[in-house]
């Protein structure tokens, strides 16, 4: 992890700390604050540990085969219903009796964990020259995707959009076409309400959003400098519903569904600035690398990094995926894979610079 990432994340870290003077439960920032040091000492622990490449291969085998399984468990779980919350396993308005969520309980958590993987897949395939493997990942890619779909998480359809964009602009503009594809797809009416809900104005889901994130910006109006305390935001959603009654939803203690508002909320403004600076040279440093580097297995897993993160960093608009122990843990994994394998590279690079110098003087 780079310096300017690494004293960003410290100041983050103390800043949410200090937010803990507003919380009214201690317990909650603690837990939270736990949290995001687990995910900075596990990348920490990768980034730092792995010093050849054959360990990044086995952790890329181990990611790509959970993606297997997760994807066909999430698929055999559409037609049966088996592991799926009864939340979940249900009529919708917009005509389906169930959203998919494999192993992770909630599909919008499902999404986004598809969101981080589906177009590091996909650029490696695309990169890589070995046809069986290329073939292997297009296969998961194309499971990830009817996954993506059967979530009906409608954050993460727009999010894979717009990574079919940045995937156009940064490898070929003859992806665009691929938009096209899916097209098709609206013939399905569940599919077609609700993807025509998120442009509806009237629909119910578009105002419950609305109005939650309107407790946000309550939040944030009353407490703009520390916040109301790192994981604080539900336990005062209840109060602040009572105190502005329009903003009712029918829902208790419920989280913002948005991580931008939830940080400005929990932990205040300049808080808020940091974060988004972590994020910003955490997406310039991946798209470095993915710029400089010439090695196909690298490329694929660096560029296709980034395209998820514009679609993940998308999705948090709508959800608190930054903060979701089920997605966030991957971000953090991904990045420090990335971080690792590049360093192995330049390592390896470097040793065979001094070995052919040494070579050189001997003659």
């Amino acid at each position: 992890m780079s310096d300017k990432i690494g004293k960003l994340i410290i100041v983050y870290i103390l800043v949410s700390i200090l937010s803990f003077i507003k919380s009214i439960n201690i317990g909650a920032s603690i837990g939270e604050i736990l949290r995001f040091l687990s995910y900075i000492i596990l990348s920490s622990i990768i980034i730092i540990s792995i010093k050849d490449k054959k360990t990044v291969h086995r952790i890329l085998v181990c990611s790509i085969l959970a993606c297997y399984i997760v994807s066909v468990f999430g698929i055999i779980q559409y037609f049966t219903g088996i592991g799926l919350d009864k939340a979940f396993n249900t009529l919708y308005g917009f005509g389906t009796s169930r959203r998919v969520a494999s192993t992770m309980f909630n599909p919008n958590n499902y999404a986004a964990f598809i969101m981080l993987f589906c177009y590091p897949v996909l650029l490696s395939a695309l990169y890589i020259d070995n046809k069986r493997i290329k073939v292997f990942l297009f296969i998961l890619f194309g499971l990830l995707t009817v996954n993506l779909i059967l979530t009906f998480s409608r954050g993460a359809w727009l999010g894979f959009i717009l990574g079919l964009i940045v995937l156009a602009l940064i490898y070929n503009k003859k992806i665009l076409r691929l938009i096209f594809i899916p097209v098709p797809l609206l013939l399905v009416q569940s599919i077609r309400n609700r993807f025509i809900s998120i442009f509806s104005l009237t629909s119910k889901y578009n105002i419950s959003r609305i109005k939650i994130w309107g407790t946000g910006l309550k939040m944030i109006e009353d407490n703009p400098i520390l916040g109301v305390g790192l994981g604080n935001s539900i336990y005062l959603y209840d109060k602040y519903v009572e105190k502005y009654p329009e903003l009712n939803t029918g829902h208790s203690m419920y989280p913002l569904h948005n991580s931008f508002l939830k940080i400005l909320a929990e932990t205040g403004i300049f808080n808020f600035i940091i974060f988004l600076m972590i994020i910003y040279f955490i997406m310039l440093k991946v798209y470095k690398i993915y710029e400089s580097n010439r090695y196909s297995i690298l490329k694929g897993i660096s560029g296709g990094f980034f395209i998820s993160l514009t679609g993940y960093i998308f999705m948090n608009f709508f959800d608190n995926c930054f903060f979701d122990p089920q997605t966030a843990v991957f971000f953090w994994l991904n990045f420090a894979v990335v971080i690792a394998y590049k360093n192995v590279l330049n390592a390896a690079v470097l040793s065979s610079d001094i070995e052919s110098s040494s070579y050189s003087i001997g003659e």
